[in-house]
């Protein structure tokens, strides 16, 4: 009947409020005054006070929102789901993509659930000029290398926009594996290639050494 429906629900309501004033009462400090009655012995051992946490326990699972223009999907799914799968396998993370452009990251590790995000950023982040980025050389050639900037971008680093220092040491500094901060100088969309400098860099503040 309706009316057992009504009644349970109310109490359910009064219930529910109780238990969310008892909460509240816990969360905010309390002023007592001369006239109060001393609590009993078993309320004195609660404090006045229970602040939250400032941050979530370790074993806490994590969920996380990451936002990416809506064609940058194909990305982050890769060829048959492939990219997709890496992913969920290598962070222990589960990732639920919409249509427009947005990520649902959850994890069981905060550390994980973090890196997962950083590696989702860089697949649907693009190159922009003018900012530093911690790159990798991944192939050294007779005018320079490559540098990977991002897990899917990489630019250009001629030999001569490496440094200031001498060429020989230039030469013994590009080698595959040296991590080195750099700037994006150009990036050609039509030619799809992507120049950098870490000679004009070194006027930058705090930019100037590698890691």
């Amino acid at each position: 009947p309706h009316s057992v429906l009504i009644e349970a629900m109310e109490l359910a309501k009064t219930g529910r409020n109780s238990v969310l004033n008892a909460m509240n009462q816990q969360a905010t400090p309390r002023t007592s005054s001369s006239s109060d009655p001393p609590p009993p012995a078993a309320a004195a051992a609660i404090p006045d006070f229970l602040p939250p946490r400032p941050t979530l326990k370790a074993c806490t699972p994590r969920v996380e929102i990451v936002r990416f223009p809506p064609q940058r999907k194909r990305d982050l799914v890769g060829p048959g789901g492939a990219v997709l799968r890496q992913m969920q396998s290598r962070y222990d993370v589960q990732l639920d993509l919409s249509q427009d452009g947005t990520c649902l990251l959850s994890g069981r590790s905060a550390d994980l659930v973090s890196q997962a995000k950083t590696a989702i950023m860089d697949l649907v982040s693009d190159v922009e000029e003018g900012v530093v980025y911690d790159g990798i050389v991944v192939e050294v050639k007779d005018f320079g290398c490559i540098v990977e900037l991002l897990r899917n971008k990489e630019g250009i680093l001629h030999i001569s926009e490496y440094s200031r220092i001498g060429m020989d040491q230039k030469r013994e500094e590009l080698r595959v594996g040296h991590k080195v901060k750099v700037l994006c100088t150009e990036v050609n969309a039509m030619e799809g290639s992507i120049k950098l400098s870490r000679r004009r860099m070194e006027g930058i503040s705090g930019n100037g050494g590698d890691d």
